[in-house]
């Protein structure tokens, strides 16, 4: 049973009746104290807490485990299906794509890709020495010659490309780019001049210079060709 705050009566004078006691006073029934637990309540109760602890986030782990398992299982179920999907439809693709084409020989003047039909054989090989007789100075260069011959069907009226000379067992000593602007008729040869500016201080150079001719093989690296009815091929 409650027990309730109850209002003292408030006191008056016995002669007067004047109340000199404006408020009565409020008596408050004293409180009763909860028993405290033993100690090995306590202890009992602070065991069941942590086991009910351990319990609880054991089970929170296994939830979120579980629904990271479910997620995974989920996105390989959908990267399998999507798999099967194009890969269907990558099957569809190749058994519907149409066979290959022939394309039609380029016009005339295009630029076609063929077997190059120029070779090349070192006519001779010599040194000039600088000479400063007649008032003009002449620097020390490398002449060599160089036959070009036509073995293709049509005449060309113009080439370019690399030039490289080896040795007997195909080691590159010195390459450079040329230009001719001769024509060379199908089944014709040319004979070309050419030097190279000495340079004392490069071993190509040198190497070059000393290489006796019948130890020399000479390369043709085609670049583009104009045949003398307009049409070009790259090589």
């Amino acid at each position: 049973m409650n027990e309730r705050a109850t209002w003292k009566p408030m006191e008056a004078c016995p002669r007067c009746d004047v109340i000199y006691a404006k408020y009565g006073a409020l008596v408050v029934p004293a409180r009763r104290l909860a028993p405290q637990p033993s100690a090995a309540d306590a202890d009992r109760l602070a065991r069941r807490r942590r086991a009910l602890l351990t319990h609880g986030a054991v089970g929170l782990l296994a939830l979120v485990a579980g629904f990271y398992a479910g997620q995974l299982y989920l996105q390989m179920k959908i990267v399998a299906a999507v798999s099967d999907a194009f890969g269907g439809a990558a099957k569809a693709l190749v058994r519907e794509s149409p066979p290959p084409t022939r394309t039609a020989a380029p016009p005339e003047g295009k630029v076609v890709a063929e077997a190059s039909p120029i070779t090349v054989s070192l006519a001779k090989k010599g040194f000039r020495e600088q000479d400063f007789s007649g008032g003009r100075s002449i620097t020390d260069a490398i002449t060599f010659a160089v036959d070009f011959s036509n073995n293709g069907d049509k005449d060309i009226r113009a080439f370019d490309g690399a030039l490289v000379f080896t040795d007997l067992l195909d080691n590159e000593i010195l390459g450079a780019r040329i230009s001719i602007s001769d024509p060379v008729a199908s089944g014709a040869v040319i004979r070309w001049d050419g030097e190279l500016e000495f340079n004392q201080f490069m071993d190509r150079h040198r190497r070059l210079r000393d290489q006796a001719a019948g130890d020399l093989r000479v390369v043709f690296r085609p670049g583009k060709f104009l045949y003398a009815d307009g049409t070009r091929s790259d090589q």
